[in-house]
């Protein structure tokens, strides 16, 4: 087996099913056909790593070649490769020299073709960090592209797996048209941030009020999550996130604008500014000074590096006047909104006390966990409402799951809705979280406010309503509810659904070949 980076392994696997099964395919695909050419990629702390041990462990194939692109130049680089390759090649009569590289990366990979050839078994190459090795040399991916054009696809039994955590590199090395690598892969997988659901996994013993706030503050990264496993409360797990000497998440914070930008500063702010309730292209000009026309690109490049998502209301398709824009994780809206106001005051010169350092974490707790309310309880309503299509208790198959807004003022918006504009169905939804919040006047307000509209006061259209609480609704909510069709849904009630529906889907992919109802 090839040389690899020593990854310490900090928290278990989860999550994680569908990923390694594709590995798995992807491993022992045809071997009549031509070579396999996969791309793994995601931002850091993603699990690339975690993902790709654990499908050597599972998988244990017999012929390994892994190797990570060091940090440092193109030309050590390449002799750190140089010495790893011809370390694993068999027929090395002996030890390289310590000196000793190849001349270029064409010849590098002439002799990994040759060590492909030489077997009748498959043989797995895994390069991590291929991004890095792009940002280090002019053209690298040029040269991958004559070599698999030219040499490494016919080699029926060669396994190449590229990973990459700069999302832009692998856009224009690999992902788009003019890139050079472009439609070589034959395969791709996109590792996002775990479910909310792992979290049940994870943190079996805690309340799903800290299960949510962990969440709100790690996004789902591993790394992140990570340093929540084993902690005694979670104000050690955000010390340890945010406040360690050796923790990644304040410096990943800052090399996720290492991209190629052409303006860093502009795109952070405008990050920062979307993170903080800056949604749409007249709010954020406002807040930046910056015309609109001169925001079209920066938003278009974070939408395509995974940074920011836009958003259409769930009734809408193509209307672009409506389009929002959110941050694509909670890790980002958690530094930006609740961690980074706390450190900028701080001055960066002067060491952190004990005191210090707790009355920060205290501070950027406190922050996080008076936003619970708000988009963190949303976002786990919606997931809901993804488990409850999933085990078919909608009684409709939205089209999109999101929120709710028009252009007209008098018109109340909704920040839990799903729609099926086809079948013109449309659900909205309203989240209480306070105690005591969801009154009878407060339930027969959102009850009017649906009523009104467009969808409601048109016959062709059904609606539907649920209302989502953290506390018990009282009686008279209860029968106001029950006379309007309105469903009723608590905090204790989501968990429970989101494990069914990850079962259902389970069953439905481990037998896909099967036919009949599925027995739940």
């Amino acid at each position: 087996m090839g040389e690899r980076a020593e990854t310490a392994v900090t928290s278990p696997l989860v999550g994680r099913s569908d990923q390694l099964a594709a590995l798995v395919d992807f491993y022992r695909g045809p071997r009549n056909r031509q070579a396999g050419f996969l791309l793994l990629y995601g931002r850091r702390g993603v699990g690339k790593t975690g993902l790709l041990q654990q499908f050597l462990q599972d998988c244990a194939p017999t012929d390994v070649f892994y190797w990570t692109a060091p940090p440092g130049g193109a030309a050590m680089q390449l002799q750190d490769f140089s010495q790893a390759l011809l370390r694993y090649d068999p027929h090395t009569p002996a030890p390289p020299p310590a000196d000793f590289s190849f001349y270029d990366w064409q010849e590098a990979l002439e002799r990994l073709a040759q060590i492909a050839e030489r077997s009748t078994d498959v043989k797995l190459f895994i390069l991590e960090e291929f991004t890095e090795l792009c940002h280090s040399a002019m053209g690298l991916s040029s040269y991958f592209q004559h070599a698999w054009d030219g040499r490494l696809k016919e080699i029926t039994n060669l396994r190449l797996i590229l990973t990459g955590s700069h999302i832009s590199t692998m856009l224009l090395e690999v992902l788009t048209y003019s890139a050079p690598l472009y439609f070589r892969a034959n395969a791709s997988l996109y590792l996002t941030p775990l479910p909310f659901v792992t979290l049940l996994d994870l943190f079996p013993d805690r309340a799903v009020e800290e299960r949510l706030l962990i969440y709100a503050i790690t996004g789902g990264i591993p790394a992140y999550l990570s340093h929540f496993i084993g902690a005694s409360d979670i104000a050690s797990g955000v010390e340890k996130l945010c406040f360690s000497p050796n923790s990644p998440f304040l410096k990943d914070m800052v090399t996720l604008f290492d991209e190629h930008f052409d303006e860093p500063a502009l795109y952070q702010k405008i990050v920062t500014a979307v993170a903080n309730g800056h949604n749409n292209l007249d709010q954020l000009s406002g807040q930046l000074s910056v015309d609109r026309q001169a925001l079209s690109h920066p938003l278009y490049f974070l939408g395509l590096i995974k940074l920011i998502t836009e958003q259409l209301p769930v009734h809408q398709r193509i209307n672009r006047t409506l389009v929002r824009y959110e941050v694509v994780e909670p890790s980002l809206a958690f530094y930006y909104q609740h961690l980074k106001p706390i450190l900028d005051v701080h001055d960066e010169r002067e060491p952190l006390s004990p005191l210090l350092k707790r009355q920060l974490v205290a501070a950027a707790l406190t922050s996080a966990q008076r936003a619970l309310g708000r988009k963190p309880w949303r976002a786990l309503c919606r997931e809901w409402l993804w488990a409850a299509l999933t085990m078919r208790q909608l009684g409709m198959e939205p089209y999109q799951i999101g929120a709710y807004w028009s252009g007209e003022r008098q018109t109340a918006e909704f920040a839990i809705a799903a729609a099926d504009p086809d079948h013109k169905s449309l659900l909205v939804s309203a989240a209480y979280w306070e105690s005591g919040q969801l009154t009878v006047p407060a339930l027969r307000q959102f009850i009017r406010d649906s009523q009104n509209l467009p969808q409601a006061q048109n016959k062709k259209w059904c609606m539907k309503r649920i209302v989502f609480s953290r506390f018990p609704f009282g009686p008279a909510v209860q029968a106001i509810a029950a006379a309007h069709e309105v469903g009723l849904v608590l905090l204790a009630e989501i968990e429970p659904l989101l494990l069914a529906a990850r079962e259902r889907q389970r069953w439905q992919r481990d037998n896909a070949q099967s036919t009949g109802d599925i027995p739940f």
